[in-house]
């Protein structure tokens, strides 16, 4: 699972930490660098919808050290050609070269149920390791998570049984000193597509812009212009983008069908 974006505002981090489910985890990356310099431009990296992740057999990987090692042989590709355009020598070179930020792996610990006397995963928060980053307003991040399958009862409220789907995500939550001095708070839920991010109103956290969250649906993952659809699922997305469309329309569509109600009768 993978989704990129872009930083909303210029800072010095001092510490990322990872809110995941560690029983359906398995290591995640934060990087300085966008999808192309990882090598996930390739339509068979692309999931059908932006909060769905692909399957390694999916993508024609065998396992997640191959996953691993493809996105990190891109990335010191991507750092080659960095360098050779503007010297590491240059201090000014040094932002904005691709790089791994940040890394968070799986840690669970069993424990023992008293009242069953049944043995649980413990889900608790991944450890994560940061290098020192510098970022400015624009510059691109992207995130890779990989999630293994639930292997065992998450706990003693379902105790005898794996269920076949569970609740997920691969949340970082980012603290950093900012060049201003002064203190913000921003959520921004992101896609595959930079440009579809939807940036949490900073002076009024009691809503999201519900027309750009479903615009982020549609075409976080480039819309009907995503080579892993099927032509059923492109008309489907064509179909939803319509209505959402007309939805906005809606009360004035009402009125003129009532006029013509009214004029023809």
């Amino acid at each position: 699972y993978w989704y990129t974006g872009v930083y909303n505002r210029d800072g010095e981090l001092t510490r990322n930490k990872l809110h995941s489910h560690n029983t359906m985890f398995h290591k995640a990356f934060f990087f300085h660098a966008t999808p192309e310099e990882l090598g996930l431009d390739d339509p068979v990296f692309w999931p059908e919808a932006p909060y769905k992740p692909r399957l390694l057999t999916e993508i024609g990987i065998a396992d997640f050290e191959t996953a691993e090692k493809f996105l990190l042989d891109n990335l010191a590709k991507a750092e080659k050609r960095w360098d050779a355009n503007c010297p590491p020598s240059q201090p000014s070179c040094l932002q904005g070269r691709p790089a791994l930020t940040c890394e968070s792996w799986v840690s669970n610990k069993d424990f023992i149920d008293p009242a069953s006397g049944l043995t649980f995963a413990y889900d608790r928060r991944a450890p994560c390791c940061c290098r020192p980053h510098t970022f400015h307003k624009g510059d691109p991040f992207t995130v890779v998570a990989f999630l293994a399958p639930m292997k065992t009862p998450p706990g003693p409220w379902q105790p005898r049984s794996v269920p076949k789907t569970a609740n997920m995500h691969i949340h970082w939550l980012m603290t950093y000193h900012t060049m201003d001095n002064q203190s913000h708070f921003t959520v921004t839920i992101y896609t595959q597509n930079p440009n579809k991010q939807v940036d949490y109103v900073e002076k009024d956290r009691s809503r999201y812009n519900v027309w750009q969250v479903l615009q982020g649906r549609l075409y976080g993952v480039y819309g009907i212009n995503n080579k892993t659809l099927t032509l059923w699922q492109r008309l489907v997305v064509t179909i939803q983008w319509l209505v959402l469309t007309l939805d906005s329309f809606s009360q004035e569509v009402q009125g003129y069908v009532v006029m013509l109600i009214l004029t023809c009768g």
